[in-house]
């Protein structure tokens, strides 16, 4: 999915995808190939760890942060939304990885099932989180339908029996999904919300320091590796 094609997809305004498109396109991309940050156009830039360094760059440049404050943040709102269209990128590409890493290994087709379906959130994975929840981890929102069930420790770097138990899992709503799997809040040992600094405008997103979650014992190993590996605290 193209980046146009991803913004399509956001709540904003037909306007806003087109304005923030042709930042990233046009704007954006000539300040960084004239200050060396890069030789490419910006929508050619696919890889996570290239966008970062390449976002540092574009920040230091002085006709950018002129013009960024004369729009209002207008351009670096674009960078940001470039940035979350490649966190999801990513995210597809990892999960398209893992499960091919599955079905070409030596597990039991029964063990290649259940994991299959644990990574993508589906299964007796996600049935064990809604037995064990029974609603939002963090909110208590109830409709299960609009729950996603998030892994703990990531999958990427859990044992086989880590990825198919519940207790290594959360179940919430799609806003606290994506910041928790993204590093920008953990939780610590009595379950007490933690926000990155990285979130700008967490209230927006309905992420306040009132937010937290009943923790069983059993979460609490789980939760350690999360904040010790992947929350992002600045």
């Amino acid at each position: 999915m193209t980046f146009y094609d991803w913004l399509g997809t956001t709540k904003l305004a037909p306007s806003t995808v087109e304005d923030y498109f042709y930042c990233i396109k046009s704007k954006i991309s000539d300040w960084a190939n004239e200050h060396k940050v890069t030789d490419k156009n910006l929508l050619q830039v696919t890889d996570w760890n290239e966008w970062i360094d390449i976002e540092k760059g574009i920040n230091s440049i002085p006709i950018y942060k002129s013009w960024n404050e004369s729009a209002h943040n207008k351009y670096s709102s674009a960078l940001k939304w470039y940035k979350s269209y490649l966190h999801d990128l990513k995210q597809a590409n990892s999960i398209s990885g893992d499960i091919k890493e599955v079905y070409e290994s030596s597990r039991d087709s029964t063990v290649k099932a259940r994991l299959v379906d644990a990574r993508l959130g589906q299964g007796k994975f996600r049935d064990a989180l809604i037995s064990l929840w029974g609603s939002c981890s963090v909110s208590n929102y109830g409709l299960s339908n609009m729950l996603v069930a998030s892994h703990i420790k990531p999958w990427r770097v859990a044992t086989d029996l880590e990825r198919l138990d519940p207790y290594n899992g959360l179940l919430l709503i799609p806003n606290l999904d994506k910041a928790f799997d993204s590093g920008l809040i953990s939780f610590d040992d009595k379950g007490k919300i933690l926000i990155s600094n990285a979130l700008s405008d967490p209230e927006k997103l309905g992420i306040n320091t009132e937010l937290k979650v009943s923790l069983h014992s059993e979460n609490k190993e789980y939760l350690s590796y999360h904040r010790e590996n992947v929350f992002r605290r600045t």
